[in-house]
């Protein structure tokens, strides 16, 4: 790898995906919350001030999930992009190592006139 360690981009990529996991647990959470609190709005009747207050913590809680919601998508966006990346450079530098034997090209020392006689079969 030219300019940063792969093993650290092994690593964003896992941090990445329990970030994204994380987040997503706490979105769920936010919409359950947010969920309960439309559903008691139906049941109660309530003051001008319980009726600010629960306003309040509506607008709470989806300022949270919002919050939530873009850095998953950040997350998300990190864990879609090195995920392919990673998988691609880990099968290429798997095929480098099959072109090589006790660290010596597999077909490097081939007699040109043997190639030439196989050439000539075809």
């Amino acid at each position: 790898m030219n300019i940063i360690n792969f093993d650290e981009i092994k690593r964003e990529l896992q941090f990445a995906q329990g970030k994204v996991k994380e987040l997503s647990k706490k979105q769920s959470e936010c919409d359950k919350l947010e969920n309960e609190m439309l559903h008691k709005l139906e049941d109660i009747k309530f003051s001008a001030s319980e009726g600010y207050k629960i306003l309040k913590y509506l607008q709470d809680v989806r300022v949270k999930r919002r919050d939530i919601k873009n850095e998953l998508s950040e997350q998300q966006t990190i864990s879609n992009l090195l995920a392919p990346f990673i998988k691609g450079y880990e099968s290429n530098q798997k095929n480098v190592h099959l072109g090589t034997i006790n660290g010596k090209k597999k077909y490097g020392n081939k007699n040109l006139s043997e190639i030439s006689d196989r050439i000539a079969k075809l």
